[in-house]
């Protein structure tokens, strides 16, 4: 009789195989079809210790088995692993089935440890003053950290309790942490260590290793060399070793500097090369280069350097996974030979990089300003330093200060603090004096002020007249406005705008709300920090450029046009985001009933409580109507919510109408009482809304106050019209009032929305156009008359007029007759 193999108790230990990435009960359903069909009763807990001996050599068999599909299971992905370790899987697998249950275990560890070395980018080393680095104690009692050593080669660091957590219900668990977690990998070397894992599992370790004295973590060496030319030859030159098959810019040489991929499996040479000749991209400096891609021609693969710029310089970066450590000391071996760029060193910037320099600079970064400041030309220095005229004061400041790091999470504190401000630990490093770098965000505002007010913007499709420029506060910021006329030429038409662009300082600050909650048209000026932010919808303007360029009427021209076009495109994002709430709230009105019984779950979208969000999607689906349209009801000032500008037919005129949104649920609809009699009648009469209107149009005549409401008592349409007129006679002495009072549903407001929606190809034709303009404009001003008392309601029925006369007009013309004249 055969002898019998003992197979190693791991198998029977599910908490293992979870910790090692094996679903457990996965590599049990693999071998449950061949037990069925054997009627085999293999791995059943109910069997007793008294089950016969033929039970038993039957049993045998079944730990084998399902340990085969363990290990099947085990093996994914790891082949390259274990063929560089044991020759082949089969040999693998044999010595982990014949092994004791230690060894099965080490083995299996081994294997595991070095699979997720070999999946993680290279990490931090640490140079140990220990003489014998193997032995490390990584972890202090108090940390919620597991240590494991694996092997003198490896330890395995777990986040989490010396347990695996598990739940178990009706015996089956439900619950494991370790298929949540992967472990923080050390491996141990002579003199040091390295760590690798997954950048938010290694952060607690490494910091804790930081703090450590008796370790030092290694920096890469300074490169006296310069660096340009070789990343210049690099990419435009073939060699034997790798060929360059893709290239990230941090920016380009295109209108809006956009970032720009290069890729292209077969080589990115030639496109390179014309990229050049069409003054695209420059190799100028290094600072425009991110990443690089290549493929290794002798060996095979992919690799991925990068260049991580700091405040000392650039450092080139392998950024591989899945590759043994030879591979990656092989390609950076070639890499260098080809290149003459080291790994593991950092490369200075050099004036070729100047606006890189000056960002990083106006980001605050004291270590950047020491370095670098003196690289910057004597121009942008005099700016920067507040001694030319544009100025005023100097944008920057600097001084010393001494700050401690804090030892739990590298939290920066001023040297006076008794514990972290971040985190409330009380271990610090050394304190240490570093330069502060304070941006003066007035100046730069005054500076970009003076600036804009010595140049006239240029356009190739636009042309601009009665420059104006001026500031304001938005918030606590200072701000640039600018205000002029622009004349659009597209064909056979001709058109003539009034338009109002801030001009924003972005620096290091977030951008203010108010810009897009009233879709100001907006010019971002970017330093600092936001240099690299993205701009779409906005104009975008680099403080650098405004310093250095040789003129910007063009440049100012340019951006000026983005912002324009930029809020269109806002504009109808942020309006169908508008309809489709409105269409989910007018749903549960439609299904639900009377609103005041239905409160609760009407007021999950409105809120009457907090009404902004219903005026503002009321202002966003007016504004995509008609784009003059204005958002007013700033806080703190006795203003109309807003202003409707609709262009008449003839194009010097326009209907112009103050509006107020009032949201309720109230059974008798909303409240109009005296209040909003006296906001109606100040808003007709006001002289601040007047000059307002006369900037926008031209035009200092008001056409109407509206009321905008989901839920208006139509009986209340004709008191509150007698008592605004009683108000205005008052006020005028008796002179009657030629503006009307305009009481409009919301739910028309949605209706004409999807009016306009429905007919957009028609309606971009300025010939129907117009027509459609005209036909709101005559439900604007068709009064009706209520116990002597004039008023007009536009509702549904004003809507439905409009699409009749609308259909009437396209009836007049075959499609293809209609002409797109964009605006």
């Amino acid at each position: 009789m055969p002898q019998q193999v003992t197979i190693p108790t791991v198998f029977d230990d599910p908490e293992f195989w979870y910790k090692i990435d094996v679903d457990y009960e996965e590599a049990r359903r693999l071998v449950q079809t061949e037990e069925d069909e054997d009627d085999s009763t293999l791995g059943e807990d109910s069997q007793s210790e008294t089950d016969t001996d033929e039970e038993d050599s039957e049993d045998s068999e079944g730990p084998e088995s399902f340990g085969g599909a363990l290990l099947e299971v085990f093996i994914r992905r790891k082949k390259r692993v274990i063929e560089d370790k044991y020759g082949s899987v089969n040999e693998f697998k044999q010595r982990v089935l014949t092994a004791d249950d230690d060894d099965a275990r080490r083995l299996l560890n081994e294997v595991y440890v070095e699979y997720i070395w070999i999946q993680n980018q290279e990490g931090e080393v640490f140079e140990s003053d220990d003489d014998d680095p193997t032995e490390l104690d990584l972890v202090d009692d108090e940390e919620n950290l597991v240590q494991e050593t694996i092997n003198d080669e490896f330890d395995l660091l777990w986040p989490g309790q010396p347990t695996i957590g598990k739940e178990v219900d009706d015996g089956e668990i439900v619950a494991r942490r370790y298929l949540q977690t992967k472990p923080v990998v050390v491996r141990k070397y002579e003199e040091s260590f390295e760590v690798r894992g997954r950048q938010s599992d290694r952060k607690k370790v490494v910091t804790r290793l930081r703090s450590d004295d008796n370790l030092q973590e290694q920096q890469p060496e300074p490169a006296e060399e310069p660096i340009v030319g070789k990343v210049e030859n690099l990419l435009v030159e073939d060699n034997e070793e790798f060929r360059v098959v893709g290239v990230d810019f941090a920016e380009s040489e295109l209108p809006e500097n956009s970032r720009l991929r290069v890729k292209n499996e077969r080589s990115i040479y030639r496109d390179i090369h014309s990229l050049r000749n069409e003054n695209l991209v420059s190799f100028d400096g290094i600072s425009e280069v991110n990443k690089l891609y290549l493929k290794d021609i002798r060996h095979g693969g992919k690799f991925r350097v990068e260049l991580t710029h700091g405040v000392d310089g650039v450092e080139f970066e392998l950024k591989t996974n899945h590759k043994l450590d030879e591979q990656r000391s092989r390609f950076k071996q070639g890499f260098t030979a080809v290149t003459g760029i080291e790994f593991e060193k950092i490369y200075e910037y050099g004036s070729q990089d100047e606006e890189y320099l000056f960002n990083r600079i106006l980001a605050e970064r004291g270590t950047a300003y020491e370095n670098y400041y003196e690289e910057l030309s004597d121009e942008v220095q005099d700016v920067l330093e507040g001694n030319v005229d544009t100025t005023g004061n100097a944008l920057i400041g600097t001084e010393v200060e001494e700050f401690k790091t804090c030892s739990q999470c590298s939290e920066k504190n001023p040297a006076s603090e008794s514990e972290c401000e971040e985190c409330g630990a009380e271990d610090f490093s050394e304190s240490v004096e570093e330069t502060v770098v304070e941006v003066n965000e007035t100046s730069v505002a005054t500076y970009i002020q003076n600036r804009l007010d010595e140049i006239s913007p240029t356009h190739p499709k636009r042309d601009f007249s009665g420059w104006n420029v001026g500031d304001r506060k938005m918030g606590d910021r200072k701000i640039v406005e600018t205000s002029f006329s622009l004349t659009d030429s597209e064909g056979r038409r001709t058109t003539s705008s009034y338009q109002e662009v801030d001009v924003v300082p972005h620096g290091n600050h977030p951008r203010p709300g108010t810009v897009n909650d009233y879709l100001l048209q907006c010019v971002y000026v970017t330093y600092g920090q936001s240099a690299s932010a993205d701009d779409e919808g906005y104009g975008r303007l680099p403080l650098y450029d405004i310093i250095t360029a040789d003129s910007l009427d063009a440049l100012i021209g340019n951006a000026l046009h983005n912002a324009i076009v930029g809020v269109k495109d806002r504009l109808i994002s942020k309006a169908s985001e508008a309809h489709e709430e409105t269409g989910e709230y007018y749903g549960l009105v439609d299904e639900l009933g009377p609103m005041h019984e239905n409160k609760d779950e009407l007021e999950e979208i409105y809120d009457p409580s907090n009404d902004s969000y219903f005026e503002k999607h009321l202002f966003y689906l007016l504004k995509r109507l008609y784009s003059q349209t204005e958002r007013w009801g700033r806080i703190g000032e006795r203003e109309a919510d807003g202003v409707l500008i609709v262009p008449e037919e003839d194009p010097s005129d326009y209907y112009v109408a103050t509006y107020d949104a009032k949201l309720s649920h109230r059974e008798g609809g909303y409240d109009l009482g005296s209040e909003e009699e006296d906001q109606a009648t100040r808003y007709i009469l006001t002289e601040d809304e007047r000059e307002a209107i006369e900037n926008k149009t031209g035009d200092d005549g008001l056409s109407a106050h509206l009321l905008i409401s989901q839920n208006f008592d139509e009986d209340d349409f004709s008191r509150i019209a007698g008592h605004v007129q009683e108000n205005i006679l008052t006020y005028t002495d008796g002179e009657a009032p030629n503006q009307k009072l305009v009481f409009m549903e919301f739910r028309a407001v949605v209706e004409l929305y999807e009016l306009l929606n429905e007919y957009w190809w028609a309606l971009r034709d300025a010939r129907i156009r117009g027509k459609f303009d005209s036909y709101v404009i005559d439900e604007l001003n068709n009064e009706q008359t209520v116990d002597g008392e004039s008023f007009v309601h536009f509702d549904s029925d004003s809507v439905a007029n409009v699409r009749e006369n609308l259909i009437g007009r396209l009836e007049r013309y075959d499609r293809d007759q209609l002409e797109y004249y964009p605006e």
